[in-house]
């Protein structure tokens, strides 16, 4: 069995698998990588040692071809071996694509293994593009709540979030980065905070009471600045990232975590601040860490990073406050909506006026979504 480490990056099906295996070389030294796929010819690229082949009786080196199903009882199968190799670590980060067969079935079980086992698991998920199709979506949509029932925290990036980071003439390629880079900067974030030398560090153990049950809803968002002010700067960038939840999906969370990374002038006023200006966007009533180091990899270069979640709530419970400046105006979620993910009705939330209706199907697109959004075009800001 590989030396336990505080935390284990784990890559579920394909995407998970090639993310990992791009983050693997730079993993810093409390942290260790490990990649589970049916697919032999995925897990031999990724270049990592010790993977764990699912369904090699059933799947004999193939994939699960688009079936979570498939992927579920592959994973089963190998219980014995991923519980092995999952012992050890405080925290397994779990990092799959949805809407395919080994990621969205896979995923799941290997998250419930690892919290059985003792680990915090914080699962890092990906859901398709829009123009994927209904039936990738809504199979994406049903093992994200699979996954969120097992984890402990799931932070959900949609794939259609990075057509407006990414430049608009941007190869697909340049897509998949900046998911590995958001992937890279929540590991980092994390690792971080427990690194030796933090000038505010925190004890792995922290995340137990941060996360302290499956299907905690939560949301990660890192950006940074340079200057005067760079801190505040970084702090609002994050906080207006088009990868977090905007509009109707954003919350107040119950908890929260901030990392602030800067050079040897980062003051514990400077990181006062930035927790300031999170809680009051964010919340973190309950429970706010803040983990601090001055090992920043560029002169001049501040980092800020969060992850906000939230316990699920207890049946009856009131819902949940819309994020400060983050909510479209609108009547609050019913709190039993509040129980699942709010992206599961996503594709009524795109298509507004027309989310009850059948859609309006042209080359395979629904043309009752805006173009804007079917194009991934980004629109000037206010500004």
């Amino acid at each position: 069995m590989p030396e336990a480490v505080p935390i284990l990056l784990v890559g579920v099906g394909g995407a998970g698998v090639s993310l990992v295996g791009r983050l693997a070389p730079g993993l810093p030294a409390n942290a260790r990588a490990l990649v589970v796929d049916a697919d032999l010819s995925a897990l031999e690229a990724s270049g990592l040692p010790d993977p764990v082949q699912l369904g090699r009786g059933s799947l004999r080196g193939l994939g699960a071809g688009g079936e979570p199903a498939l992927g579920a009882d592959a994973a089963e199968a190998e219980e014995a071996e991923l519980r092995r190799r999952l012992s050890g670590a405080s925290l397994v980060m779990v990092v799959c694509g949805l809407g395919g067969g080994v990621g969205g079935g896979a995923a799941p079980v290997v998250a419930r293994l690892a919290a059985e086992g003792g680990a915090t698991v914080l699962a890092l998920a990906t859901l398709p593009f829009s123009h994927e199709g209904e039936r990738r979506l809504s199979a994406a949509r049903d093992a994200a709540v699979a996954l969120h029932r097992r984890a402990h925290g799931t932070v959900i990036l949609r794939n259609d979030a990075l057509l407006q980071v990414a430049a608009a003439d941007a190869p697909v390629a340049e897509l998949f980065a900046e998911t590995g880079r958001w992937v890279g900067a929540a590991l980092d974030a994390l690792s971080g905070c427990f690194r030796p030398g933090a000038l505010l560090p925190l004890d792995p153990g922290a995340l137990r009471s941060f996360l302290p049950a499956p299907g905690c809803r939560a949301t990660f968002a890192t950006a940074a600045a340079r200057g005067e002010g760079a801190v505040l700067a970084a702090t609002r960038a994050a906080l207006a990232s088009p990868l977090l939840p905007h509009g109707p999906e954003a919350e107040r969370h119950d908890h929260l975590l901030v990392e602030v990374v800067g050079g040897p002038d980062l003051s514990t006023g400077d990181c006062q601040a930035a927790v300031a200006a999170l809680r009051g966007d964010l919340g973190g009533d309950r429970i706010t860490l803040l983990g601090a180091r001055t090992d920043s990899p560029e002169p001049g270069l501040v980092r800020v990073s969060f992850l906000a979640a939230s316990p699920p709530a207890a049946p009856g419970a009131e819902p949940r406050r819309p994020a400060k400046g983050r909510r479209a105006k609108g009547k609050p979620a019913d709190a039993a909506d509040q129980a699942l993910f709010s992206f599961a009705e996503e594709a009524n939330l795109r298509r507004g006026l027309f989310g009850t209706s059948a859609p309006n199907l042209f080359n395979g697109e629904d043309v009752d979504i805006p173009t804007y959004l079917r194009k991934g075009i980004r629109l000037p800001s206010a500004d």
